[in-house]
């Protein structure tokens, strides 16, 4: 079992163009640490983004997170060797939406004969991990939803860059921390504040060989807790286990590694941010 971790983003504090933002749902946004903090476009087109790396980067992950895409969307994702994308060396489409359920993996008529569950429609991240290292100067997104019923599309997390493979151990736990409070009445109710429950996961390691260990420390040197982690469980595994854990948020315990005869383990702790 190996998750992954994309915590660096390339796209970060290099200048996005896009076509088309609304007002201040600008497009800058989606380079913001707060995933409720939007780009919006002013319609139903294609929206293209586009970004200069200015270097060549190592590219094996994408994520889009907090979006209003359909389930008829399509997301399309190039990675290049110049800005000008007149050599692409990486193109891929896959839907904005994943269906989480197909045929005969509910009892029968619970979803019907497959096609979609509500767990599919309320996805609201898209990610991509490729199957080895993408050698890329520049990178180009694609969003196609002329479809949707909001009349715009809108993201609130834009992150391309390279993901960890985090091999792990036995016992792996997430779980939905509760912020709200309880207080009862003089008459004996119960009142609440209602504050909403964000997701959290503590994720051990199995033995690490050098090259994840290396890449895992230079994740923790790079990041720490001082930028935003995308963390996914299950990759790629299009299930409402998958959707469950995976989570935008940042590191809350972590940073470090314990060597032994056999080898190197870690331990870390991701927190959701709303």
């Amino acid at each position: 079992m190996s998750g992954k971790l994309l915590g660096k983003s390339w796209l970060d504090d290099l200048t996005l163009s896009v076509t088309s933002e609304a007002g201040t749902y600008a497009v800058t946004n989606l380079q913001n640490l707060q995933p409720g903090r939007l780009w919006r476009s002013t319609d139903t087109a294609d929206q293209i983004i586009t970004c200069d790396l200015g270097r060549v980067r190592e590219i094996t992950g994408f994520a889009l997170y907090a979006h209003n895409l359909s389930i008829n969307s399509e997301i399309t994702f190039e990675i290049a060797t110049d800005a000008t994308f007149a050599t692409i060396i990486y193109t891929t489409t896959f839907p904005g939406v994943t269906p989480v359920y197909g045929w005969g993996t509910q009892p029968l008529g619970l979803y019907g004969l497959g096609g979609y569950s509500d767990d599919g429609i309320v996805q609201t991240f898209a990610t991509h991990w490729t199957a080895s290292i993408q050698a890329g100067n520049a990178v180009r997104v694609t969003l196609s939803d002329s479809g949707n019923t909001d009349g715009y599309i809108e993201a609130g997390r834009l992150k391309v860059g390279y993901a960890v493979d985090v091999p792990i151990a036995p016992g792996y736990s997430m779980g939905f921390a509760e912020q709200t409070e309880l207080t009862r009445t003089r008459g004996g109710a119960l009142r609440s504040d209602n504050r909403p429950s964000y997701r959290w996961a503590t994720i051990d390691t199995t033995l690490m060989d050098i090259t994840e260990e290396t890449r895992l420390m230079d994740l923790y040197e790079e990041v720490g807790r001082r930028s935003d982690i995308l963390w996914a469980a299950f990759p790629g595994e299009s299930t409402t286990r998958e959707r469950r854990n995976t989570m935008l948020g940042r590191m809350t315990s972590g940073g470090g590694s314990t060597i032994t005869n056999e080898g190197t383990i870690a331990s870390l702790t991701i927190e959701e941010a709303l």
